[in-house]
Order: C-alpha cells, then sequence, then structure tokens
C-alpha cells in the first residue's frame, strides 16, 4: 500500500507540474484510480483483521 501512495502523490505532484493537457488528464486519471485502489486495499486489510 505504500508504494500504491507514492504513486498516487507521484502523479498529484506531476499533474501540476504537467504543461501538456493530455499528460495532465492521464494524471489525473492515474491519481483517481490509484486513490479507489488504496481505498480498497485498506478495506480488504480491515476485514482481513477482523476475521
Amino acid at each position: 500500500m505504500s508504494f500504491k501512495s507514492v504513486c498516487c502523490t507521484k502523479s498529484s505532484t506531476m499533474q501540476m507540474l504537467a504543461a501538456d493537457e493530455e499528460l495532465k488528464s492521464l494524471l489525473q486519471q492515474d491519481v483517481q484510480t490509484s486513490k479507489r485502489q488504496i481505498q480498497e486495499l485498506q478495506q480488504i486489510l480491515c476485514r482481513a483483521n477482523i476475521q
């Protein structure tokens, strides 16, 4: 999960620095996907701790 968080942070930062609109769009999509995947991983880990 740490790796995924770092990737999300990197994409978010690069999005602010990018000049190309297509690249910004791809980075935004990556940020959204990464956030969703991090939430899913957290849910899986919480369920695993309960069992």
